[in-house]
């Protein structure tokens, strides 16, 4: 009896601790993806450089993670999960301080694909090892709760860069930035301790037709329109993200606002998107993903589209940064927990990095296309309403979804028992 109390105990630690060591990893994703847009104006200050020139520094991060992403799951089947979350931790902290001694924009490219590497590949593995710790009742909400690490760290990344760089240079962020994964490391064991999902039977057969979680599986009759859509939809999410948390920060200083205020815009679309996050992840609960996440993007469409117009207006811009990031940004963290959890077990990880890599792809080739359009004569603040646009994009690719799922599903990505 002794031993059986211990084990359920060690069993109730982990799925508390698995989702508080995936906000802390998924945290510091928040803080890179907020950094480098701070710390891009300076750096072009520093070097005499327009901020336009900076878009293939944004790409290349950006285009990192791709490979990441798609080796972590079939690099997780081999090696297993665990070696592979703590190698890419350690790209991820290594190659983000070997960034603050980049001397040039070839150089800083380079590295900041290395980062994008290590954190392409650590995302998917957190969240999968969270959803497969969590119980079945709690998933949704503790993968999404997971996933507002990152406006949390992209918060904190404001305030830190706000603090660090007019008093320790612009290097500081990126010191900052290489010690935190390598600080969460020894956490990798706790997080994974778990391994298989709670609702899981250990004793059932496997079937022949049950995904192997190979990516061959991903089109599959049964998930090939869920991949493809999913695919769309996640990429013009991270899309209109980027192009906010990148570019919203230049735009705003270059409109004759201080440092401190465009800091302020950033953490309140931040503030926002956990906000958001949050109350749609609980709508969702309710109402189901489709009947949320549309009309959350729609609106963010519109809101996203209008920080170009509040420009002139430091409260109006202050408000509509906010409810960006509540529209917008939250429906897009929520979009980030059906990644996992519209696949079943054995396809998460494989499934979650692939649709996170070929979002990324599109995305990443939206910098360098900005990069030309600015250069051709576009607006910087113009570019909103191409955030606008991918928004609202996205929406009508979860519209689509829906219609296209015509067997009931539930949001583990398991068949239901209910009759359609």
């Amino acid at each position: 009896m002794a031993t059986t109390r211990g084990e359920h105990q060690a069993v109730d630690r982990g799925q508390y601790l698995a989702p508080l060591l995936g906000i802390m990893m998924i945290m510091i994703d928040g803080y890179d993806l907020q950094s480098i847009g701070f710390v891009a104006p300076e750096i072009a200050r520093a070097w005499s450089l327009d901020i336009a020139a900076f878009g293939m520094v944004f790409a290349a991060g950006l285009a990192g993670t791709i490979p990441g992403a798609m080796l972590a799951g079939p690099a997780a089947r081999h090696f297993g999960p665990g070696a592979v979350l703590k190698m890419s931790l350690l790209v991820f902290g290594v190659g983000t301080l070997a960034t603050a001694q980049a001397g040039d924009l070839a150089q800083l490219a380079m590295l900041r694909f290395i980062v994008g590497v290590g954190l392409g590949a650590a995302v998917p593995i957190v969240l999968t090892s969270v959803a497969q710790n969590s119980p079945a009742r709690f998933r949704t909400a503790l993968v999404t709760a997971t996933g507002c690490g990152q406006p949390i760290g992209a918060i904190l990344g404001s305030a830190l860069c706000a603090r660090l760089i007019p008093t320790f240079g612009w290097k500081s962020a990126f010191v900052l930035g290489g010690v935190l994964p390598l600080l969460v490391l020894p956490g990798v064991r706790v997080l994974l301790g778990g391994s298989r999902p709670r609702d899981a039977v250990a004793t059932a057969p496997k079937a022949a037709n049950r995904p192997s979680g190979r990516v061959r599986d991903l089109f599959s009759a049964e998930f090939r329109a869920t991949t493809l859509l999913l695919w769309a939809s996640a990429g013009l999410c991270v899309c209109f993200l980027y192009i906010i948390v990148n570019w919203l920060p230049g735009v705003v200083r270059d409109r004759g606002y201080s440092f401190e205020n465009s800091v302020l815009m950033i953490g309140l679309f931040n503030a926002g998107t956990l906000i958001g996050a949050l109350v749609f992840g609980a709508l969702i609960d309710r109402l189901g993903p489709f009947k949320v996440l549309p009309a959350a993007l729609l609106a963010g469409g519109v809101f996203l589209s209008l920080l170009d117009v509040s420009l002139n207006s430091r409260p109006l811009l202050l408000a509509v940064s906010l409810l960006s990031g509540f529209t917008g940004g939250g429906g897009g963290m929520c979009l980030a927990a059906m990644l996992v959890l519209l696949y079943p077990s054995a396809l998460r990880t494989t499934g979650t990095g692939w649709a996170l890599a070929i979002g990324k792809l599109g995305a990443a080739l939206g910098p360098i296309a900005i990069s030309f359009a600015l250069r051709a004569g576009l607006a910087k603040e113009h570019l909103f309403y191409l955030a606008g646009a991918a928004a609202t994009m996205a929406a009508l690719c979860l519209v689509a979804l829906a219609k296209v799922r015509a067997s009931p599903v539930g949001l583990s990505g398991e068949p239901t028992t209910e009759t359609p």
